[in-house]
């Protein structure tokens, strides 16, 4: 976690605790800043950095580094996602043939151009028009 995002939760906890005080503006911002000053000192206190640290485990969430994409797979936007085509790896043999046509970025959705009965894919078309449309814009 950076600095600035562990001080803005920092602040984030001292704006709750100060509207959990009082609904005056004034008092609300006094106390947040005073609440804030408070948690920061307590990190130093303490002996806990605000900077970025590496969890070893234990629950600890990690963000994964991502991995270049393979040969002839693209990068693309549709409908508020990245979204990763991967159709040129499937036919040049790079990724296996039961791989998704096409990923977000995050790995949460996968889609294929035909679906397990042989039928093509409706999820698929608006992917396949995103994802030709950048290609010809690149």
């Amino acid at each position: 976690m950076s600095t600035d995002r562990s001080r803005s939760i920092l602040l984030q906890v001292a704006f709750k605790a100060a509207v959990d005080v009082s609904e005056d503006i004034d008092v609300v911002r006094t106390t947040t800043s005073n609440y804030f000053t408070l948690l920061e000192s307590l990190h130093s206190d303490f002996g806990i950095s605000l900077e970025q640290q590496r969890s070893s485990g234990g629950g600890g969430f990690q963000k994964r580094e991502s991995k270049p994409l393979p040969e002839g797979a693209s990068l693309f936007n549709y409908e508020g996602n990245q979204w990763i085509d991967y159709r040129g790896p499937k036919d040049s043999g790079i990724a296996k043939s039961g791989h998704p046509d096409f990923k977000t970025l995050d790995n949460q959705t996968s889609i294929w151009m035909i679906d397990r009965d042989g039928n093509p894919s409706t999820e698929a078309e608006g992917l396949v028009l995103a994802a030709d449309g950048a290609a010809t814009l690149a």
